[in-house]
């Protein structure tokens, strides 16, 4: 009797047959969260640049959408000025001239002074030369501290001179996205001025009206997926804060939470971003702002 050459056939135990019930169920649950649109999603980070000096804006090398870098230069006011005393400080902080000269003077007194020192004890110069070489030395050797002390107080107008020059520079705060240019050039700029406005795209924040009753549910730290509508691609959302939600009449809350852009690129106002939370949290529609009251027409005389 030949032999069976089929392969046995494979046994699959209880405890395997429930591993995989149990999973599917959990693929399931997952799929089984309600999903909830998300509102009012801007920057987590947003930085403005302010202006340090007043002038006229001279040069815009930066647009609206540009990524920069911190540190990066956008604009200058005018600055020949400015840059002009920076240069002829720069010069003066690099130029050694005045030490060195001071130096080769110095070494030329003592060595003066020496030579007179050796004759003095040979008793071939009197006391009025050791004397005259002494005083010499000393000259020079003030006129050497002279030239250092100068030397540092140029260096400290070069200091003063390049502060100046960099107040007239505007440089990005953060990096990030320029979403905002509040001057562009020729425009006249104050002290203290909104120059520029730089977000950090990478993280966003968003809201999500409930009902006071889901709102017990969530706690600030608690985090749950949220989804780019119409795909699949998914992020880890962290609740920032819980507060009430304006002008409700119910109690309802907002919550606010961070998680990572999902589409970096895109303009915010084109993200659909939808929160999966468990069944039984129930979001809200926000409520419209009251309308004012018309004001009372003016009395006819």
């Amino acid at each position: 009797m030949m032999p069976n050459m089929s392969s046995p056939k494979k046994r699959i135990s209880i405890p395997t047959v429930l591993g995989l019930i149990m999973a599917t169920i959990a693929v399931d649950s997952s799929w089984a969260q309600m999903a909830h649109a998300l509102d009012t999603i801007k920057p987590q980070t947003v930085e403005t640049q302010t202006s340090r000096d007043s002038g006229f804006m001279d040069i815009v090398d930066a647009k609206i959408g540009d990524e920069v870098v911190a540190g990066q230069l956008l604009m200058k006011l005018d600055h020949e000025r400015q840059l002009h005393a920076y240069n002829v400080a720069k010069l003066r902080a690099e130029n050694r001239s005045g030490i060195e000269i001071a130096e080769g003077e110095l070494r030329e007194k003592y060595a003066v002074l020496n030579d007179v020192k050796l004759r003095y004890r040979k008793r071939q110069a009197s006391d009025g030369q050791l004397e005259q070489a002494n005083a010499q030395a000393q000259v020079a050797n003030g006129k050497l501290s002279q030239a250092k002390m100068s030397l540092e107080l140029s260096k400290l107008e070069f200091e003063l001179a390049e502060k100046l020059l960099e107040n007239r520079y505007i440089r990005s705060p953060i990096n990030g996205t320029i979403i905002d240019m509040a001057k562009r050039r020729g425009d006249k700029v104050n002290q203290g001025d909104i120059v520029v406005t730089v977000a950090d795209m990478t993280a966003v924040s968003a809201e999500l009206p409930i009902t006071a009753e889901s709102a017990k549910a969530l706690a600030v730290g608690d985090t749950f997926p949220v989804r780019l509508a119409g795909s699949q691609i998914v992020r880890n959302a962290r609740v920032e804060a819980i507060s009430p939600l304006e002008h409700s009449q119910s109690g309802e809350k907002v919550v606010r939470v961070v998680f990572e852009n999902m589409r970096p690129q895109d303009a915010l106002s084109q993200l659909k971003i939808e929160a999966l939370l468990p069944e039984g949290l129930k979001s809200v529609v926000r409520p419209k702002p009251p309308e004012p009251e018309p004001k009372n027409p003016p009395k006819k005389s």
